[in-house]
């Protein structure tokens, strides 16, 4: 059993400390569903077999989101946090202003605040998104993924700090 555990409702209820638990016994260990919403977006893409590569996974499963779920929750465990939805921010600037618009929206239940930095909000058809379709567009396309979201968002209201420069290319979105 787990240490200081009698009952398997007494285990922890995210899996890093019992991967690390098993680790640590020689188990061999990962996530159960880590393929669901990781597969590419082409999977007859040639360059989807070399690793490292570019091809962008679909980040649409329950795969994608334990890895995002995991990280807060190791971060709580490791750091004086305040755990609780209302009081945990995701932030990024630039690139990773996007970044934390889109994960943040995608993770409304984690986040109870989103700031942007001279970030972006609508992903086109360049880089990883070169090949994507439309409907990956759209999911990755804060400005359009928001406007999917009012039942969620009634649900889980979310604050937003949206900054940005005078000279800002993006500034128009």
């Amino acid at each position: 059993d787990y240490p200081g555990t009698k009952l398997i409702n007494d285990w922890p209820s995210w899996d890093l400390p019992i991967f690390q638990w098993a680790k640590s016994q020689g188990g061999v260990v990962g996530f159960a569903h880590s393929g669901w919403g990781l597969a590419p977006e082409d999977p007859n893409d040639p360059t989807a077999a070399q690793l490292p590569n570019y091809v962008l996974p679909k980040m649409d499963g329950i795969g994608a989101n334990e890895y995002i779920v995991d990280v807060v929750h190791d971060v709580d465990q490791r750091f004086a946090t305040l755990p609780y939805r209302q009081d945990r921010v995701i932030a990024g600037l630039s690139a990773g202003a996007y970044g934390a618009a889109n994960v943040g929206l995608h993770q409304v239940a984690l986040f109870g605040a989103i700031q942007v930095w001279s970030g972006y909000f609508t992903e086109t058809h360049n880089g990883v998104f070169a090949n994507a379709t439309s409907a990956t567009i759209a999911y990755n396309s804060p400005v359009d993924y928001v406007r999917t979201m009012r039942r969620a968002l009634r649900q889980y209201p979310l604050r937003a700090f949206i900054y940005t420069g005078t000279h800002d290319g993006d500034r128009a979105q």
